[in-house]
This record gives structure tokens, C-alpha cells and sequence, in this order.
């Protein structure tokens, strides 16, 4: 499967183009869905070039994307705002 993967110059083009429409649709969803891309953008990246380009995914990405998750769940949940009770 590693035919489809680009050369270098490529890459550089096709990636400074997909951030650009990244940040273009971040400013365009509502700031649940922009989160959530947000988040799940790092941990898609080495999954699809594993499997698209066949590259492995050692322990070191693992641990990242770990990272990466737990980070974010744990500052959503830092977010979540108790209903105030009256009193």
C-alpha cells in the first residue's frame, strides 16, 4: 500500500493545504464539533498512515495518543458546569 504515499514536496503541499480547510471548518461548526476535531485529529493521523502508507505504529505513538485522549476527556470534564441548586 505504500504506493500511495507522496513524495516529500507533496506532503508539504497536500498537508499545508488540508490545514488550511481545517481551520477554515473549525471556524465554521459549532465549538462542540470544532472540540471534538480537534481531539480526534492527532490520534487519526498515525492511524491512517498506518493504514494507508503501512508505516507501524510503535509504542511511542500509543503513548501519545493516549496522551492525547486523556488530555482531552480530562479537560472536558473539567468543563461540564454543575446546575447551580437554589437555596
Amino acid at each position: 500500500m505504500a504506493e500511495f504515499c507522496l513524495p516529500e514536496r507533496q506532503n508539504f503541499a497536500i498537508h499545508f493545504l488540508a490545514t488550511i480547510c481545517l481551520s477554515r471548518g473549525l471556524d465554521a461548526v459549532p465549538p462542540v464539533t470544532a472540540a471534538l476535531t480537534s481531539g480526534i485529529e492527532p490520534i487519526l493521523n498515525p492511524v491512517l498512515a498506518a493504514i494507508i502508507c503501512g508505516e507501524t505504529i510503535g509504542p511511542m505513538s500509543l503513548a501519545g495518543g493516549v496522551l492525547v485522549v486523556c488530555s482531552v476527556l480530562g479537560y472536558s470534564l473539567s468543563q461540564i458546569k454543575q446546575p447551580s441548586v437554589p437555596g
